[in-house]
């Protein structure tokens, strides 16, 4: 069975207002800091969650995500959500080794209380065609390259897969990032302070 499935999220123009987002975003993250072990190098920003650029993000994959559980054979949730939402920017000669992303929601101040909304599955959207290499690699007992660049095709895959990005060769690459949450269960959120709370969601949990 291949560990991934691809289907279309953005249209050309959409992707182009995401790779306009992050080259007019000023606070850009070079996440190698973040990583010394040389797991990756790349620079990255985090959509403001009233922007409507992860308002769009946000509902289609609402709309897919029974699908996309079925697709991946992951038991479907009947309320689902993303919490952030992120551009990465690879440059010349940058990557992403093998790793696996963590399997709940949370965040980097360990003192505070957080959710902790179990992640199904992860979004890679292609935003952009004009780089080599940067290839999407995943691994299920063999090495599976992931076939397509076309813009605006996102793939998901469960959160047990083993993912990386291959260096890139020249250009840049753009990719939107996100995870879909289990968010089926309000005791997630006992005792977490109230500036967890995104939009009229939290309603339902008072």
């Amino acid at each position: 069975m291949v560990p991934f499935y691809q289907y279309k999220l953005l249209d050309s123009s959409e992707c182009q207002a995401y790779v306009d987002y992050f080259n007019d975003f000023h606070n850009i993250i070079d996440v190698q800091w973040n990583f010394p072990t040389n797991e990756r190098k790349h620079t990255m920003i985090q959509i403001d969650t009233d922007h409507e650029l992860h308002s769009k993000v946000d509902q289609r994959l609402k709309e897919l995500h029974n699908e996309i559980s079925d697709m991946l054979g992951i038991p479907y949730t009947p309320k689902s959500r993303i919490f952030n939402i992120f551009i990465n920017k690879y440059a010349e000669g940058e990557f992403v080794n093998w790793h696996l992303d963590r399997f709940q929601y949370q965040r980097n101040d360990m003192n505070i209380k957080q959710p902790t909304n179990p992640r199904l599955y992860n979004i890679s959207v292609n935003l952009n065609t004009e780089y080599t290499g940067g290839e999407l690699l995943l691994r299920n007992k063999t090495v599976v390259p992931v076939p397509t660049r076309e813009i605006g095709i996102s793939t998901s895959f469960a959160m047990k897969t083993p993912h990386k990005v291959n260096k890139i060769k020249s250009g840049a690459r753009y990719s939107l990032v996100t995870w879909v949450y289990d968010d089926n269960d309000p005791s997630y959120y006992d005792g977490v302070p109230t500036d967890w709370k995104v939009g009229d969601e939290w309603e339902a949990y008072k």
